[in-house]
């Protein structure tokens, strides 16, 4: 009790020798405001008489100044007067002798106190941890697309798949183009090539039975080759129908899913919207009847 009693005595003293400074600290903040007001009568001749912005700007901080220092002194002086009044309380409270049951009083708050900090800084860090795992599955719900979005991605493929398959077909006819003509080509230099021959063989080949009967032969080869020339051709191209009717029957299936695919979509997007009406409806139906079970209550105690 008697360290307890010293050392309130210190704190006292303390305060009394921080209320000496304080009044020295004001004496000094009274003489600073005695030439702060000297020079403001000074600044307001020279303001009157000249003007002058920069003086006038001086004048303006150096009131500022003042009526800082004036709310200074003012917090600082109550501060210390509060101070010295706890502690002159305290004092009379240890001199009275009511200090055995408070003193334990307060020792007993001040442990209660202590376990009860520990629990709440325990439970901060708990709750900071549990907001950051809070935020790192928000974080993660966010980072997944909604149902708007994911139609709007759907859109944007199936215009890319389109746009990738026009290309496709408009490079596919490109070569197509680029393989007739190319064959037409060859066919026409074989031709050209021929005719030459012809041209070339037959004034030598015409002067003799032998080069006649040889020229027939020629021909006859000639045409032989054309014949079978022309059957290849009309079998790749009997080929080349047969393909394009099982892509036709292809495309035309493929059509029909794609009908279907769009129908079931619809179907799905209506039932969505049907599905969040419904919910909504529930909710608010649920938060109608919680409203009505917290009433119920208030009436049974009536």
């Amino acid at each position: 009790l008697k360290q307890h009693v010293q050392s309130i005595k210190g704190d006292y003293t303390a305060a009394k020798e921080a209320l000496l400074n304080a009044k020295v600290a004001k004496t000094e903040q009274i003489e600073k405001k005695g030439k702060i007001v000297e020079r403001l009568q000074e600044l307001d001749v020279k303001e009157k008489s000249v003007e002058n912005t920069q003086l006038l700007a001086q004048l303006k901080s150096l009131v500022a100044l003042n009526e800082m220092l004036k709310r200074q002194e003012g917090g600082f002086k109550e501060r210390c007067i509060a101070h010295r009044k706890e502690l002159e309380e305290k004092l009379k409270q240890l001199k009275s002798g009511e200090n055995d049951d408070q003193t334990r009083r307060m020792l007993e708050i001040e442990r209660l106190y202590d376990s009860d900090l520990s629990k709440y800084n325990k439970l901060r860090g708990l709750l900071a941890k549990k907001n950051l795992q809070i935020a790192r599955v928000t974080r993660s719900i966010d980072s997944i697309p909604t149902r708007a979005e994911l139609l709007q991605y759907q859109r944007r493929f199936v215009e890319l798949y389109e746009l990738v398959s026009s290309k496709l077909v408009e490079t596919r006819k490109y070569f197509e183009l680029y393989n007739m003509l190319e064959e037409k080509h060859r066919y026409m230099v074989n031709e050209v090539e021929l005719l030459n021959s012809i041209s070339k063989s037959v004034p030598k080949l015409m002067g003799s039975a032998t080069g006649q009967a040889d020229l027939g032969k020629n021909f006859s080869s000639i045409i032989q080759g054309m014949r079978t020339s022309e059957d290849q051709v009309v079998k790749r191209c009997e080929l080349e129908k047969g393909k394009c009717g099982v892509l036709s029957d292809k495309h035309k299936k493929m059509l029909m899913k794609q009908r279907k695919y769009f129908q079931a979509v619809k179907e799905f997007q209506e039932e969505c919207h049907k599905n969040e009406r419904l919910q909504a409806a529930v909710d608010a139906h649920e938060d109608e009847t919680d409203n009505e079970g917290e009433g119920v209550p208030e009436d049974d105690a009536e």
